[in-house]
């Protein structure tokens, strides 16, 4: 079965979920033996292609910054590229990776999309999202793969898609065997956040929650990882807060560099107030580290009874949740050690292309 995967993602994102899940897809499906699987992406901008070693994927110039004028250049000569070659090799099935204005080729094979969320459509009064962009693509797939069972019901409450068109497929996690050494920024105890802090993500009702505690802000400094540095809007926010900057720090990096945040943070708090997945609760708790996060459906789906609730909209119940977890961790960390196990095995890369190559199956 020839599966080939198009290079919008590649070409977008140098780092973020979406590529490293195609990325990652990739080079699980490649292991079974009746697949050739091809990422045709030749002028590309993602540091996980880069980084791969799987040497079947079509890959020429890695930009490592994308300068004026190079998008519409480089997706044309993408696009030129991929035409021919599909032209040529004739794949049984196409998964595209990301969403355009138009499907750039002709349809002669099965496509299958990957929905992650429907954030633009839930919050479309900020990102004032043009719904009938996705919707083309939903009415030209023949098959749909949703991350999470939320996303599902988002995605038939928004489009109205048929459910015998749709698989849910939860997305993996890298396993982690060892870290590879990096200084740590601090050493004191600290309370981690990680990822965007715009908008939905809620992340400053979650400083609002810390501001509120003298327990928290006596005895632990916040950490942000990723995200960019923090902007005039947010340091104000801080001071405003009652927070000493010195308390606060931003940092970024590998993925191992992540993991070590996770493994010695006392607590990792996501207070997001809609996600498509969690990928984040799963991590932290591969590194044993004790969440709080928000009681919404996504978080209750992927953490279960592993991780603390909270209602995201009220900063008291931040506060309360987030004191409660780290003046039990002792107890939180045992939970998880005897319980994640099983848990961690519903959300690994191995099933996931596993479930994928079944969808593919069926279409073939």
């Amino acid at each position: 079965m020839k599966i080939f995967f198009d290079y919008k993602i590649f070409f977008q994102q140098k780092y973020g979920g979406i590529s490293k899940y195609f990325v990652k897809l990739a080079e699980n499906l490649s292991k079974f033996d009746q697949n050739v699987v091809r990422i045709i992406s030749p002028i590309y901008h993602n540091r996980y292609l880069s980084a791969t070693t799987n040497k079947s994927l079509i890959k020429f110039l890695y930009l490592k910054k994308k300068y004026k004028y190079t998008t519409r250049l480089g997706s044309f000569l993408n696009e030129s590229f991929i035409k021919s070659y599909l032209y040529f090799n004739k794949p049984n099935i196409v998964h595209l990776t990301y969403y355009s204005d138009k499907l750039y080729f002709k349809k002669k094979f099965p496509i299958v999309i990957t929905i992650y969320d429907l954030i633009y459509e839930k919050f479309y009064k900020e990102y004032k999202y043009d719904r009938n962009l996705k919707s083309h693509f939903l009415k030209i797939a023949d098959h749909i793969i949703c991350i999470s069972n939320n996303t599902k019901k988002d995605l038939q409450y928004f489009y109205n898609i048929d459910d015998k068109k749709i698989s849910v497929i939860h997305l993996g996690i890298d396993k982690v065997d060892s870290l590879e050494f990096q200084e740590m920024k601090t050493k004191d105890p600290y309370i981690l956040y990680v990822g965007d802090r715009r908008r939905y993500k809620n992340f400053f009702k979650f400083i609002l929650a810390f501001s509120l505690s003298k327990f928290l802000k006596n005895n632990f400094k916040i950490v942000c990882f990723g995200g960019g540095s923090f902007d005039k809007k947010e340091i104000d926010f801080f001071e405003k807060s009652g927070i000493n900057l010195n308390s606060v720090s931003q940092c970024q990096g590998s993925d191992d560099y992540l993991n070590q945040f996770y493994k010695n943070a006392s607590l990792f708090v996501f207070p997001s107030i809609y996600e498509g997945f969690g990928i984040p609760i799963i991590e932290a708790l591969n590194m044993n580290c004790p969440v709080a996060c928000s009681n919404t459906d996504i978080f209750n789906e992927v953490g279960q009874n592993l991780v603390n609730y909270f209602d995201p909209l009220d900063e008291s119940s931040i506060k309360k949740v987030m004191e409660d977890t780290i003046l039990n961790i002792r107890n939180e960390k045992i939970k998880i050690d005897q319980n994640s196990k099983k848990l961690l095995e519903l959300f690994s890369w191995e099933k996931c292309a596993k479930e994928t190559n079944e969808v593919y199956k069926k279409l073939y």
